[in-house]
């Protein structure tokens, strides 16, 4: 799969291609992908998959108020591969590329720098500043530029129409157990190990603290929860803090996210851990002192490897 993140050097000919922000990748988005892919196959083109890094609702976001993302670049071109995508094309959104017609979005990018031959939508796909959408007229383009056009139906899982706001709200209301039914996998963020203040040494609950690698990522809902950590090519069980540490009562607590890795004794620190949250567990809480904490730590770990049983 090539990837380019301008169109200065782009090589592609006779293209398929699908456009979107394709914010968290989810089943949806994959079953369109997947579709673009097959027909691309058949008809003997290249797939293209033209996406968005800023996302459009970054750019768009009211001064001083700061847009959240459900899936980085390197996720979504970790996915993307995986679904045997030929091309990928990261282009920077922008205020000016926003004022492109539809009309001329089509002819100067997707035509005449991807040679565009077949063009397969989203459900609710709209181009350009005009946000033509209707397919009568997304036609007329077709004929005039030469491309077939084709919209899928919105995928629906069990009672929900997938979408990324569906998704962003659950994560938000830390409601992670059936994420897998909408993304097909677990939500994850990525980070690096670093240094924190070893209380959890002295409370026999060490802990890696995580700073996530992009700061647009959306973080679920402070509270403790079932995690998976990936490191090194393995798979380890434990459980996470998202939170402020009430119980030690420090000075403008700052939102922390530490995990505990079970039966591990690796050093770590410098090192990039991803994290798959498997399940919520409880709200963050406040204790009188440092032994109820660790009292409750014991219990939190029982339930947790309860729920990670199974879960290789």
């Amino acid at each position: 799969m090539k990837i380019y993140y301008n169109l200065d050097h782009v090589s592609i000919s006779n293209s398929a291609i699908t456009v979107g922000t394709f914010d968290g990748l989810h089943l949806g988005h994959q079953y369109l992908i997947k579709e673009l892919v097959r027909r691309a196959k058949i008809k003997g083109l290249e797939s293209v998959v033209f996406t968005f890094d800023p996302y459009p609702q970054e750019v768009f976001a009211p001064k001083g108020l700061k847009a959240s993302i459900l899936s980085t670049t390197p996720e979504k071109i970790d996915i993307l591969r995986s679904l045997g995508v030929d091309h990928v094309v990261v282009y920077p959104f922008s205020l000016s590329f926003a004022q492109l017609s539809a009309s001329s979005f089509i002819q100067s990018i997707l035509v005449e720098k991807l040679s565009l031959r077949y063009l397969l939508l989203g459900y609710d796909h709209r181009f350009g500043k005009d946000q033509v959408d209707d397919m009568s007229t997304l036609e007329v383009y077709g004929r005039q530029f030469g491309f077939e056009l084709d919209r899928l139906d919105q995928k629906r899982v069990s009672t929900y129409d997938l979408s990324s706001s569906l998704i962003r709200q659950k994560i938000m209301d830390g409601d992670l157990t059936h994420m897998t039914d909408l993304l097909g996998r677990y939500y994850s963020i990525t980070g690096v190990v670093v240094e924190g203040k070893q209380i959890g040494r002295q409370i026999h609950f060490p802990t890696a603290n995580v700073r996530i690698n992009d700061v647009r990522k959306l973080i679920p809902k402070i509270g403790v929860y079932a995690i998976r950590v990936l490191w090194s090519g393995d798979i380890y069980h434990g459980m996470l803090n998202i939170g402020i540490r009430p119980t030690l009562e420090e000075k403008d607590p700052k939102a922390t996210i530490e995990a505990h890795i079970f039966d591990f004794h690796e050093d770590i620190y410098q090192e990039n851990i991803t994290i798959e949250f498997v399940s919520r567990v409880r709200d963050e809480k406040k204790f009188d002192s440092l032994e109820n904490l660790m009292e409750q730590l014991k219990q939190d770990e029982g339930v947790c490897r309860l729920i990670l049983s199974g879960k290789e």
